[in-house]
């Protein structure tokens, strides 16, 4: 599988997600998380990172966090592979735990970097069982979560090792008392109004920032900053070209959501229900994936003649979505769970 493209540089800022393969689970008992926070600490120790913010999820989890040495792909593999190895022998299981490759984004921290902290932070109370709650109740999840930085945040608890809440709360105050009170009234702002997710103005599922900002991030790209990358992708010059996500998740994603398995999708189905989700999925890889692999490799994958036939593929389907608006809500539905992640 191709392997997506990662940037790093000393004293870089990233929003980093993954989750369990096919959503399962990560985290089944508390010992589980526990680990996970061990695993945290040390690979923080090892590789000099700094946890800013997190929240862990039964299935999936979010960081936010800073480099201080261009590492991040070795800080990432140690902690996620040490964390599956221990899982796997704990579950007398094997294979994958994590679906694909994490995501990461590099975040202009100076103005994005609170919003990203209370977009991870309510995590806990974005799920459906929680959405009909009171603002009371809400607050209260979020106080009791305990795999979450939200209460060391608020100074509830102490804070983990790695853990460094400060940068944060000096956003919010000139002294520890009104910092806490106005972060915690920063954060219930969004339990009481549906918030945009800040990670909608990602470009490219690359980079967050100012205009200045990207800027700057593809000055560093053209200088040859340390890219992270598989031998036969050209670096392009601009962010714009640079595309995070394998067709294999997008066959994941289509396979969950039309219940049809992958093999279904790789073939030529009659079935109105198996080819609408084979257009799909050649409409989101020429999409998302051009920029990892050609049109011509797609066409390998999903077993047609080459890239003209994808091209022709995705032309048909562009027109059915013009005339089907229940298509097209599906489609950006879609394209929100690509760019967006997890909740």
């Amino acid at each position: 599988m191709p392997r997506p493209l990662r940037i790093e540089a000393a004293g870089m800022w990233y929003h980093i997600m993954n989750r369990g393969v096919l959503r399962k689970a990560i985290f089944e008992c508390d010992k589980d998380y526990q680990k996970f926070l061990e695993n945290i600490d040390d690979s923080c120790g090892k590789y000099n990172v700094e946890i800013h913010s997190y929240a862990l999820m039964p299935n999936h989890f979010h960081f936010f966090l800073k480099t201080n040495e261009a590492n991040i792909s070795r800080f990432m593999q140690q902690l996620l592979t040490s964390y599956t190895n221990w899982f796997n022998r704990k579950n007398e299981r094997v294979g994958h735990l994590f679906q694909s490759r994490y995501k990461s984004i590099i975040i202009d921290n100076n103005n994005y970097g609170t919003e990203i902290t209370r977009y991870i932070h309510l995590n806990p109370v974005r799920t459906k069982k929680n959405s009909e709650l009171s603002l009371r109740e809400k607050r209260k999840i979020l106080e009791n979560y305990r795999w979450s930085s939200y209460p060391s945040m608020i100074g509830i608890k102490p804070a983990d090792p790695f853990l460094f809440v400060h940068e944060t709360l000096e956003c919010f105050g000139d002294n520890y008392k009104e910092q806490i009170r106005n972060y915690i009234e920063f954060v219930e702002e969004g339990l009481k109004k549906d918030l945009k997710s800040p990670l909608k103005d990602t470009i490219s599922q690359l980079v967050l920032g100012d205009d200045v900002f990207v800027k700057e991030i593809k000055s560093m790209l053209n200088a040859g900053n340390k890219i992270e990358r598989s031998c036969d992708i050209e670096v392009n010059n601009t962010v714009e070209n640079f595309i995070s996500y394998p067709i294999y998740e997008i066959l994941e994603m289509v396979s969950k959501e039309y219940n049809v398995d992958i093999q279904t999708i790789l073939t030529s189905g009659k079935m109105k229900r198996n080819c609408e989700a084979r257009q799909i999925t050649f409409y989101l890889a020429s999409k998302y994936c051009v920029g990892n692999i050609t049109l011509n490799k797609i066409g390998e994958i999903m077993r047609c003649k080459n890239g003209d036939a994808v091209s022709k593929a995705v032309k048909r389907f562009k027109y059915l979505m013009g005339k089907d608006n229940i298509l097209f809500k599906k489609v950006k539905q879609f394209e929100e769970n690509l760019n967006i992640g997890i909740s």
